[in-house]
C-alpha cells in the first residue's frame, strides 16, 4: 500500500510516497519538479557498505558471499535493503555479467571512501590504545630530577613521535587535581596521598655550599654549631630536603639556623648566592654547577642523612591513559644513570 502526504515548503507543493521514502517537490511558480533521494543515511549500515565494495571486488554474488562468510540469502537479503533504500535496482543485468547502475556507482564510491576513512580512524584508535597516540604532561621541579629527565623525554619523543610531552611545575597537587599525569619528586620524608603510588628513580646526595665570605673560609675550619650561626638559604618546610635537614639537626640535638630566607625555586637559590654571603643546601650536581659558575663552593659534603632519592609519582586509583603507562613504563626501564 502506498501512502501519499501532501504538505507545502516555502510555497512549494511536496508530496511524499511512502513507504519508499521518495519527496517529490513540484515549484508553485516556475512549475519545475525534482526527484528528492531517501534519507540513506538512517537506512543503510556499515555492513551494506561492505557488501556493495565486496560485489565490486569479486564481481559475482556468490563469491561476494565466500568472501563475507555469509549464505547465498543473507547476501540476496542485504542487495534487497539496499535497493528498497535507494528506491532503484543496484546491478543492471544478471549473473557475472551484471554491473553497477548509475546510483550503484555512486553508492560504491562513497561505501569505498567510507571504509577507507574507517579504516584511518581504526589505525588512529588502534594507537592510542597501544600508546602510541596521546599526550602526558609530567610534574617536575627539582633541578636533578630535571637533568635526569631531559634526555630520556628526548629519546621516548624520538621513539614515539605520536606522543608530546609538556613539563610543568606541578608535584603531588597536581597529580591529585589531575592536572599531570606522572611527577617527579624528591621521595623522602614522603608525603604522599593515599591515591598515589611511586618508584625510586636514582639517589641524591646534598652538600653544604657557602658564598661570598662564605666560600672564601678553609673546609677543615666549619663545624656544625658555627654553621647553624650564619645566614642560610633553605628550601620550604616541608619539602624532603628541608625535613631530612630539621630531622638531622634534631637527631643531633642542634637548633635551626637563626637567620635564613626561604626559596622554593632553584634559580632563586642561585640569585641569593650570587647577591650575597649564604650557606645552603644543594645536591651534588647542582653543587658542581655552582661551584663551575663561580657562585659558591662546597662548604662541608658527604652528609649522608641527608641522602634522598627522585622518585616517580603517578595516581593508584583507576587505569592510565596508555599514552601514560608508556611513558611511565620507558622511565622505570630507563632508571638507572
Amino acid at each position: 500500500m502506498v501512502e501519499i502526504a501532501l504538505s507545502t515548503v516555502k510555497g512549494n507543493i511536496v508530496v511524499t510516497l511512502k513507504p519508499f521514502g521518495y519527496t517529490l517537490q513540484l515549484k508553485h511558480h516556475d512549475q519545475e519538479m525534482r526527484l528528492l533521494p531517501p534519507d540513506l543515511v538512517g537506512r543503510l549500515k556499515f555492513r551494506h557498505l561492505r557488501f556493495v565494495v565486496t560485489l565490486a571486488e569479486t564481481g559475482s554474488m556468490t563469491r561476494a558471499a565466500d568472501h563475507l562468510s555469509i549464505s547465498y540469502p543473507a547476501v540476496a537479503k542485504t542487495r534487497s535493503e539496499i535497493e528498497e533504500a535507494l528506491g532503484t535496482r543496484l546491478l543492471i543485468g544478471r549473473g557475472d555479467t551484471a554491473t553497477f547502475s548509475q546510483i550503484g556507482e555512486l553508492l560504491l564510491k562513497a561505501s569505498r571512501r567510507v571504509i577507507d576513512e574507517l579504516g584511518c580512524v581504526s589505525e588512529e584508535i588502534s594507537a592510542v590504545h597501544n600508546g602510541l597516540r596521546g599526550h602526558v604532561s609530567v610534574g617536575v621541579r627539582a633541578p636533578d630530577a630535571l637533568r635526569w629527565l631531559a634526555p630520556r623525554v628526548v629519546d621516548f619523543c624520538n621513539l614515539f613521535p605520536g606522543v608530546s610531552v609538556a613539563l610543568k611545575g606541578e608535584l603531588h597537587e597536581g597529580l591529585v587535581r589531575g592536572d599531570v599525569d606522572i611527577a617527579l619528586a624528591r621521595s623522602g620524608p614522603m608525603r604522599i596521598d593515599a591515591d598515589l603510588d611511586f618508584h625510586a628513580l636514582f639517589k641524591v646526595r646534598s652538600v653544604v655550599v657557602g658564598s661570598g665570605n662564605y666560600a672564601q673560609e678553609p673546609l677543615a675550619s666549619w663545624e656544625w654549631p658555627s654553621l647553624l650561626a650564619e645566614r642560610w638559604v633553605l628550601p620550604p618546610a616541608g619539602t624532603p630536603l628541608r625535613d631530612r635537614f630539621d630531622i638531622y639537626l634534631r637527631d643531633h640535638g642542634y637548633k635551626p639556623p637563626a637567620h635564613f630566607v626561604e626559596i622554593d625555586v632553584a634559580l632563586a637559590q642561585a640569585a641569593m648566592l650570587r647577591a650575597g654571603s649564604f650557606l645552603a643546601l644543594a645536591s651534588e650536581s647542582a653543587a658542581a654547577d655552582l661551584v663551575e659558575r663561580g657562585l659558591a663552593q662546597i662548604v662541608m659534603g658527604k652528609i649522608t642523612a641527608l641522602d634522598d632519592c627522585i622518585a616517580l609519582i603517578w595516581k593508584s586509583t583507576g587505569r592510565l591513559h596508555p599514552a601514560v603507562e608508556r611513558l611511565r613504563q620507558f622511565l622505570l626501564d630507563h632508571k638507572s644513570g
